[in-house]
Parts: structure tokens; sequence; C-alpha cells
């Protein structure tokens, strides 16, 4: 998917991620369910 990590942030209560990608195709969640409900 060409899926890269913009930022990283350990907090207290866990983990803060923001990534980014270009012209990806994003599986339906019914092939790949990590991608349900985006």
């Amino acid at each position: 998917l060409g899926i890269q990590a913009d930022s990283v942030e350990v907090t207290d209560s866990g983990v803060v991620g923001t990534f980014s990608s270009r012209d990806a195709s994003i599986p339906n969640e019914d092939a790949n369910p990590c991608f349900a409900r985006l």
C-alpha cells in the first residue's frame, strides 16, 4: 500500500501515529478485515 509513518508519539496513555499514502488501493473489508470501516 505504500503507507509511511509521518509521525509517531509515545504518550502516557499509549501511542499516537499519523500515516499517509498516495494513490493506494484500499482492499475491501471482505478481503482484509484490517481495512473495515475506512
